[in-house]
């Protein structure tokens, strides 16, 4: 970006670029894998990771899908898409992905946390009911402490818009049904509790890893 003052022009060059990539995906069988994941939230224990309350699955991967309709969603839709942001990147592209289920009921949520060895991470969204809380990104601890002083700033001033990417200290997306979420997977995320008025419904959703 480049900014004019007089006879002096400026120009901002990003050094460190931390993005995230969303995507629409329709041509899957959603309403099966809703159904499977259902299934297995109620005939096996969940694993224990991020997650408060809930349910998740134990991590399947593209050696052994544990289902047709997941080996599609994977390999049709979800690795093509992890190729092409890799290649643009600058990260190699692999086959190795993992995947996993994710049921939040009323107030479940997941602990900030981060996917060690992963180069991407993403999710895909199946069910998604009003207010059942944002996936929020955030910069890593100690630098977030270093700027402590202008968030401090933005919440006394009226004049700051608070949205701004040089000086946020966090970003979060609102998951919509069908949408994927793709980011690097030393990304410090979390994801909100879900506050559905009705304590019946759920969020369900499948987290994935892409690694060496």
């Amino acid at each position: 970006m480049l900014i004019n003052i007089s006879m002096i022009t400026v120009q901002n060059i990003p050094i460190f670029v931390t993005a995230i990539a969303t995507a629409m995906v329709y041509n899957f069988e959603k309403a099966s894998l809703i159904n499977h994941i259902l299934h297995l939230e109620k005939t096996t224990p969940s694993a224990s990771r991020s997650n408060a309350g809930g349910w998740q699955s134990f991590h399947y991967d593209h050696t052994k899908y544990d289902n047709s309709y997941a080996a599609e969603l994977m390999t049709d839709s979800i690795l093509p898409v992890l190729d092409q942001i890799a290649e643009s990147w600058g990260f190699p592209k692999t086959k190795n992905l993992s995947y996993w289920y994710n049921v939040n009921r009323r107030y479940n949520y997941n602990h900030s946390h981060y996917h060690p060895q992963a180069l991407l991470s993403g999710v895909i969204y199946l069910k998604v009911p009003t207010m059942s809380g944002r996936i929020s990104f955030t910069r890593a601890a100690s630098e977030a402490d270093r700027m402590s002083f202008i968030t401090a700033y933005q919440l006394e001033s009226n004049n700051l818009c608070p949205d701004n990417p040089n000086i946020n200290v966090g970003q979060w997306e609102v998951p919509q049904e069908n949408l994927m979420i793709i980011f690097p997977g030393h990304l410090e995320h979390h994801v909100e509790q879900n506050q559905c008025p009705d304590p019946d419904d759920v969020r369900i959703s499948i987290s994935f890893n892409y690694f060496l």
